[in-house]
């Protein structure tokens, strides 16, 4: 007698991932999204930096932003220290040598200006202090380019510079002229500029230098109310009679600081 088998169906269980997957995809594609915005943002905001990544820059705008470093960095140096780039007659203030705008020793007595002309005299260390190092861009300038065949020939570089309101003008004349086999290029000067409150800063304090030779002090309240709402001004005394001016302008946050020593008053007399 055979015996009857019985037939056993197993059902394999059916497992249902596409929910899971779904969500899962959901998550990848959102993350990518936040990224990318992200991205965007940042080349948006920081659009002229990202461009700079990939634009090939002449000669000449190599030289003028090479020499835009350099008188940023004079401007704020002498900014620090009263208009000069190494004081002689100055306060030690901060760790910075503060160069006296208006000056005396005596006591009881106002001061004399010590640059009467002080927008000629902060230009003139502007110049002393970019002039060899503009030369430098030159000669850096010039060596890549002969290293890639070309022939440079300019005259003994003559760099000046000129304070406007808001901006500080650099003029190089030197007569470029570079040259490859198929042309000549020839510029007789170069020019640009940097953004800065330094000619303001010098109006004002000629004015407060003014104050000093003539009243021994100045109210610096008027300055700020009246006459420059940009402007903040502070006045420190020290203990020997010497007054540290510093001037801000409240929207860059730049700053011009001097010093001056005028009527100060002496407990036993005219000296």
């Amino acid at each position: 007698m055979k015996t009857k088998r019985g037939t056993m169906n197993f059902k394999q269980p059916v497992l249902n991932l596409t929910p899971s997957n779904n969500k899962s995809q959901v998550t990848i594609f959102i993350i990518l999204a936040i990224v990318l915005i992200f991205v965007i943002a940042i080349i948006l905001y920081n659009q002229g930096q990202f461009t700079n990544i990939f634009k090939t820059q002449t000669p000449l705008e190599q030289i003028a932003e090479c020499s835009q470093e350099h008188l940023q960095e004079a401007i704020t140096l002498i900014s620090t220290q009263g208009g000069a780039t190494n004081p002689t007659n100055y306060f030690l203030y901060q760790d910075n040598k503060v160069d006296y705008i208006c000056y005396t020793n005596e006591n009881n007595r106002p001061c004399k200006m010590q640059k009467p002309v002080l927008k000629t005299s902060i230009e003139n260390e502007l110049e002393k202090y970019t002039t060899p190092k503009i030369k430098q861009c030159i000669e850096s300038t010039k060596t890549t380019l002969e290293k890639k065949g070309k022939t440079i020939t300019h005259q003994n570089p003559e760099i000046s510079i000129e304070l406007l309101p808001n901006n500080a003008i650099i003029t190089i004349d030197l007569n470029l002229q570079i040259k490859d086999s198929e042309s000549t290029q020839s510029y007789k000067s170069i020019n640009t500029d940097v953004n800065t409150m330094l000619y303001d800063f010098i109006a004002i304090t000629s004015e407060i230098a003014n104050d000093e030779v003539e009243f021994g002090d100045t109210e610096t309240i008027n300055y700020m109310l009246t006459n420059q709402p940009w402007l903040q001004l502070e006045k420190k005394k020290q203990s020997e009679g010497t007054k540290i001016y510093t001037l801000t302008d409240r929207e860059s946050d730049t700053s011009f600081i001097f010093a001056t020593r005028s009527l100060v008053i002496s407990t036993g007399g005219v000296n």
